[in-house]
């Protein structure tokens, strides 16, 4: 297996990364960091406004559909 640098990376080289692997990252300014499972509160808490959100939207007729943070980024692999 081979390593790759991953700082200073422009949002395609990131985009291109996160198609290509599994893992989970976080792209801030240039530097990616791998992802860690959350703790049982803050499932908790982000279940409970997921669950608010989806309501709403429902309630207003909206076709939109909220997506929870467990979701790989990109959904659209072509946004560059």
């Amino acid at each position: 297996m081979q390593a790759t640098k991953l700082n200073n990376l422009t949002a395609k080289e990131y985009v291109d990364i996160e198609i290509s692997t599994d893992t989970r990252y976080e792209y801030h300014d240039g530097f990616v960091h791998a992802m860690a499972g959350g703790t049982l509160p803050h499932g908790l808490i982000c279940g409970n406004i997921f669950g608010e959100i989806r309501a709403a939207l429902r309630a207003n007729g909206s076709s939109c559909r909220p997506i929870n943070n467990d979701v790989k980024f990109p959904l659209c692999k072509n946004i560059f």
